[in-house]
């Protein structure tokens, strides 16, 4: 059984157990996200992840950037549990709390060679890529920004 909630501080090493790739795309990755988790914890930001049997196989974390706009900061699936709609129901009851909190405009960040994320982000979150950065969070790299108009967003109502 599935069960999708806010992240709480005792989940914390399920959340870098998740994200233990994260010093390999960003410097710093794990200094970054213990500050970002006590962030949720303090609702500064928000943290959702997606339970199945009490493991934690998908989370979502997002910040506020002003008023009506967050950045999506992670959205991550465990590996065995890509393609199995985890991301779907995660990227769906993000935009659902979007729409509910009138947020105007989504963005993300994403490696330019990630070429699979970003076309699920344009497929299911309605992201468009706006702009690339370079060597923002390593020399040598390349991220693409992704916005999301929630004017004309569409949410599945049973998730």
């Amino acid at each position: 059984m599935q069960c999708i909630r806010e992240l709480r501080s005792f989940d914390r090493r399920q959340v870098f157990s998740l994200l233990n790739d994260i010093n390999t795309v960003y410097p710093c990755g794990f200094e970054w996200l213990d500050e970002k988790f006590n962030d949720i914890l303090l609702r500064k930001a928000y943290g959702v992840g997606l339970f199945a049997a009490g493991d934690l196989v998908g989370l979502g974390i997002e910040t506020p950037k002003g008023v009506r706009e967050v950045k999506l900061s992670t959205l991550k699936v465990r590996a065995d549990k890509r393609n199995c709609g985890v991301g779907f129901v995660l990227m769906n009851h993000l935009k659902k709390r979007w729409l509910k909190n009138s947020v105007d405009k989504a963005i993300v960040t994403v490696e330019t060679s990630n070429i699979g994320t970003k076309n699920y982000l344009k497929k299911y979150g309605n992201f468009t890529t706006i702009d690339t950065l370079s060597n923002k969070y390593k020399t040598g790299s390349s991220e693409d920004i992704l916005s999301c108009s929630l004017e004309d967003v569409n949410v599945c109502p049973q998730n």
